[in-house]
């Protein structure tokens, strides 16, 4: 069977849950869930910034929308079997790691450079760590392939992503899912967002990966192909929204008029009236609103490349993420980062489908996270065929017997229409058997006839002169000699 994948985000807004089908290297999406989370009363969230406050509602969640996505892909004859579950945000803790070895003028070998990760594992202060490999300097200097090299010191570079709770987590999803899905692997959903909108080029390169969600901002840096650094930034959509109801407008209303109306480049510098009394006013405030809240999400990036040391391999800057749609958000960030700026959604060569789901910026995590399933996450179940059961509908043994013993009127008919067919077909058989013994009868007649004509005086006499006459010629005719 081809691969299925299934996987599912936690975010601070919304839960996204996706089945896929891999079709040639791409995907298509064949089921999906999304819960929306109530973001207004932060004092009741359950997702705040990335980070999960309360485990068994959120396992809740996800096993529910697990029993909606098999309801879904009952009729293709499949069911869940595993899941991976993508987390981020603040839940998530980057680090870089400097280790250094000793090797005193002696050849490195392969086994220097797996004591480092020998080293790494050991720490397990918490429960899910991914670790990226940076890079390896020998005496100070660069060297990404020191194998076999001499010096007197190496040190290897590490960065490491770590998270709370993410083993608990698919544990009580388990459990209220009746065992009945394995949650298979806990992913980092930044890097996942990476999978699913970077460009081969950039990545080799050179970018940040910006994405901006309802409770934080994570920055993630690409270069040669690998994550150099990762940071979250807490300010996102939540906070420009916030931003707005303050301007006495319903929390509900004012994302809406944020996704609808709002372009963060056009701002008015003159006060505008906190009363609001037109909705140009409204929507002037709205937008000054929405351009200092991004204004100050760009300073941060900025901020952060330089803070990363890698800012002179940051060539573009990729923005996605739920908040990423705002008008004129594009403008400011080029005028912040002083770079090209992409706002960036799937990539058509991953996923397969342009549909509402694919191209809303929020999935752009669950989406990339096919890329790093590893194994099949559906099986294929056989439905078992009632014997009785005759047709599309299901009918009783009471319902069977009426039927073979008591037929209605309608059955009758049709069994009559049956019977007389079996006998003009009987009829067609007893034609053609006839006709058959017609044939050969005929041709008993005319054999019998060759025969008569064979027994004829002199019939055999002229056979045999032809061909046993014992007198010979010459070869000019002459008479025969004796």
């Amino acid at each position: 069977m081809e691969q299925l994948v299934a996987t599912a985000d936690i975010g601070s807004s919304k839960i996204v849950a996706m089945v896929a089908r891999k079709q040639y290297g791409q995907y298509h999406i064949i089921a999906s869930e999304t819960r929306t989370l109530d973001i207004e009363d932060q004092t009741k969230a359950f997702v705040k910034r990335g980070i999960i406050t309360n485990i068994p509602t959120v396992a809740k969640t996800v096993a529910e929308m697990v029993a909606k996505l098999n309801q879904k892909i009952e009729p293709e004859n499949l069911r869940l079997e595993k899941i991976y579950i993508g987390y981020g945000g603040q839940g998530l803790h980057s680090q870089m790691i400097t280790m250094k070895r000793q090797i005193d003028g002696n050849p490195i070998a392969r086994e220097d450079l797996e004591s480092f990760l020998d080293e790494l594992k050991e720490d397990q202060e918490y429960e899910n760590t991914r670790t990226y490999f940076q890079s390896y300097f020998i005496d100070g200097n660069y060297d990404n392939n020191p194998e076999g090299k001499t010096g007197n010191t190496l040190q290897a570079q590490y960065l490491l992503l770590k998270g709370y709770n993410c083993k608990d987590l698919g544990k009580q999803i388990e459990e209220r899912a009746s065992k009945s899905i394995e949650v298979k692997r806990i992913l980092v959903s930044p890097e996942a967002t990476a999978y699913a909108v970077l460009e081969d080029n950039e990545r080799k390169e050179g970018c940040a990966l910006v994405e901006i969600g309802a409770g934080l901002t994570t920055v993630s840096i690409y270069h040669n192909n690998e994550l150099k650094f990762m940071t979250t930034i807490p300010i996102g959509g939540y906070a420009i929204t916030k931003d707005i109801s303050s301007l006495k407008i319903p929390f509900a209303e004012a994302e809406n008029h944020k996704i609808k109306h709002g372009n963060a480049n056009k701002i008015q510098q003159d006060n505008i009236s906190t009363d609001i009394p037109t909705d140009e006013d409204k929507l002037q405030a709205i937008n000054n609103i929405i351009a200092a809240r991004v204004k100050e999400i760009a300073a941060n990036v900025n901020e952060q490349i330089i803070q990363s040391q890698h800012a002179a391999n940051v060539r573009t800057v990729i923005i996605t993420g739920g908040s990423a749609s705002l008008a004129g958000l594009e403008t400011i960030f080029v005028e912040n980062t002083y770079r090209p700026v992409r706002i960036a959604i799937s990539r058509r060569t991953f996923v397969k489908q342009d549909t509402e789901e694919t191209i809303d910026k929020a999935n752009s995590a669950v989406i990339g996270m096919f890329a790093m399933v590893k194994e099949n996450c559906c099986k294929e179940i056989k439905k078992q065929v009632d014997p009785i059961q005759t047709g599309p509908s299901k009918k009783s043994v009471v319902e069977t017997f009426k039927e073979m013993f008591f037929p209605d009127e309608e059955t009758l008919k049709q069994s009559e229409a049956a019977g007389t067919l079996r006998e003009k077909e009987a009829e067609k058989e007893k034609k053609k058997a006839l006709e058959i013994e017609k044939q050969k009868q005929k041709a008993k007649e005319k054999a019998e006839k060759e025969a008569e004509k064979v027994n004829q005086p002199g019939f055999f006499d002229s056979i045999s002169d032809f061909f046993f006459n014992d007198t010979t010629t010459d070869g000019n005719n002459n008479t025969p000699k004796q």
